[in-house]
């Protein structure tokens, strides 16, 4: 039975605290377990689903300070947390132990509450008709043909505890796992699921319609809810009737669709979906799930005077080699244009052939995107400030992605620039955040190379994992704003109004930057560079579009 709890602006009665004292281990032992494993010491009737165990060595503190043998257990129910709640409850709680305070981000107003109330009010009708059609005549009450080796005890005879069972793929394996997705445009989640599929299929000796639980960890899909505790995951059912004659190829696009699909609709509770199937007394389903989990590598790399930190080297384009290539092309001569080894190949071949390049620079995971590239050898070039030193493309939001050329001048003085006024130094630590199709990467990993600094690179996804970043860098403050402050050196700042001459004092108009750091301007493109680029009293200036005063 359903039942909903009055609101109240008082949240004190949605958790307790308890205070026990304990002799020995076996009775500290004893209350450990109670915790884990009493499901009565919620009252979720109530709303009470937090509750704060005092467990003090042999008396209850006068004074309410600890002892160094006394503990306190956080016990939170699954109803109102979820995994990522965790850090965000360790961080705060972090911040109150150190401070004496707990601070709230300015942009966070949204509670959990108001996020329940919002998903009441979506409209459901697509996501429930979506989900009605893909179950339909789907046996979710049925479970597996699996061949146990024993079976499972009755229900007053299990201690629901679990297990785990750890293998490893070896080098090998990964290895041909990773070259296979790559080189079929398809997503190491997609190539897993059909693996697992593939597999649960063998194990049932031919079961053909495979259904199992997805879970689904991207509801936070606003800034405001990153720092919100509370129950955001979601579970829905991937099903999958696959037909034994396929091939392989074929079953990984079926899997792409049938993924695609429903995390299209995975916003729909699963409270939703059991409901629509209220005849069902099990759901065996559930039973069955994929999870994934990356490991790091602590291998570190240094490059003359500079160290460069890595994080995990998965799958992406945040490895060791991209900073090798980077400096290898520039030291060549020639003109690094950065290229995402996840976007599809027809782009990758038009992004190409766009900047007219004749070298393409790849590794074990990308080779075959490039089959028809021919290779030419790099012949001696004398570089000079003028020449280009990388392209850049727009992301394309406003149309066809434009192609920035950047020359050598430009991004060696906006790094002197920078540290002229002391903005980066050999003493600093840069982690490297951007992906490699913002501009800023470049000043992030040469930049800092060049001075001398430490650069770290990230694993897949560190740069929301606050956990991560506070493991591999010391963050201790924050920028609330930023002023426009005085141009860098070698820079100069005017601001115009619409007749292209200087706005009076405290009178709006749009902020032009001429000086070292404006581009060469858009490849292929004169008619967009003339409305970027205007000369101003024999100066070149770069319109930013931004009013000022």
């Amino acid at each position: 039975m359903q039942r909903v709890i009055a609101r109240k602006d008082n949240y004190t009665d949605m958790f307790s605290i308890i205070e026990t004292t304990y002799e020995t281990d076996e009775q500290l032992n004893e209350i450990v377990h109670d915790e884990k494993r009493n499901p009565h010491l919620f009252d979720l009737a109530q709303g009470l689903v937090f509750r704060c165990h005092v467990i003090y060595h042999q008396q209850i503190s006068s004074n309410h300070l600890l002892s160094h043998k006394d503990i306190i257990i956080f016990n939170f129910h699954h109803a109102l947390f979820d995994f990522p709640s965790m850090n965000i409850f360790l961080r705060d709680l972090n911040q109150a132990y150190t401070t004496g305070q707990l601070t709230y981000e300015n942009n966070t107003h949204l509670r959990y509450l108001d996020y329940a109330v919002i998903e009441q009010q979506m409209s459901m009708t697509g996501a429930s008709m979506f989900w009605l059609d893909v179950l339909h005549d789907c046996e979710l009450d049925q479970s597996l043909s699996l061949p146990f080796d024993r079976y499972r005890l009755a229900n007053e005879h299990r201690t629901d505890r679990g297990t785990s069972i750890s293998f490893d793929f070896g080098q090998d394996l990964s290895h041909h796992f990773l070259i296979h997705a790559s080189s079929n445009n398809i997503s190491l989640e997609h190539l897993t699921f059909a693996v697992y599929f593939i597999f649960i299929f063998k194990l049932t000796k031919g079961q053909t319609d495979l259904c199992l639980g997805m879970n689904i960890n991207n509801n936070r899909y606003r800034d405001e809810l990153k720092s919100i505790i509370g129950l955001f995951e979601n579970v829905i059912p991937l099903r999958c009737q696959l037909d034994p004659h396929w091939c392989f190829h074929q079953l990984l696009k079926h899997v792409q669709e049938i993924t695609t699909k429903s995390m299209k609709y995975s916003y729909f509770p699963l409270q939703y979906i059991l409901n629509q199937h209220p005849h069902i007394s099990k759901h065996a389903f559930l039973d069955k799930s994929l999870e994934f989990k990356s490991y790091k590598n602590n291998n570190t790399m240094m490059i003359g005077d500079s160290q460069i930190v890595p994080g995990s080297f998965s799958f992406n384009n945040n490895e060791d080699e991209i900073v090798i290539g980077i400096m290898g092309i520039e030291m060549a001569g020639g003109i690094y244009c950065p290229l995402s080894p996840r976007d599809p190949q027809h782009r990758l071949h038009a992004l190409v052939q766009q900047t007219q390049g004749r070298l393409v620079l790849v590794h074990h995971l990308t080779t075959t995107k490039f089959r028809n590239i021919n290779i030419d050898l790099l012949s001696n070039i004398r570089v000079t400030l003028d020449d280009l030193a990388y392209i850049i493309f727009t992301s394309g939001s406003t149309g066809t992605p434009k192609a920035v050329q950047v020359q050598h001048k430009n991004f060696i003085d906006c790094i002197n620039s920078l540290t002229y006024i002391n903005s980066l130094n050999k003493d600093d630590t840069v982690v490297q955040m951007t992906r490699c199709s913002f501009d800023i990467h470049v000043q992030e990993i040469l930049g800092t190379l060049l001075v001398g600094g430490t650069l770290i690179m990230l694993h897949p996804g560190g740069t929301i994992d606050f956990d991560y970043l506070s493991k591999v860098v010391d963050l201790t403050e924050d920028t609330q704003s930023i002023p426009i402050g005085i141009p860098l050196s070698n820079y100069r700042c005017m601001i115009i109004n619409q007749f292209l001459q200087s706005s009076a004092t405290d009178q709006e108009g749009e902020l032009f930057v001429g000086g070292v750091g404006v581009f060469a301007g858009y490849l292929g493109r004169d008619d967009l560079t003339a409305k970027a680029l205007v000369e101003i009293d024999g100066q070149l200036f770069y319109r930013t579009g931004d009013l000022v005063t």
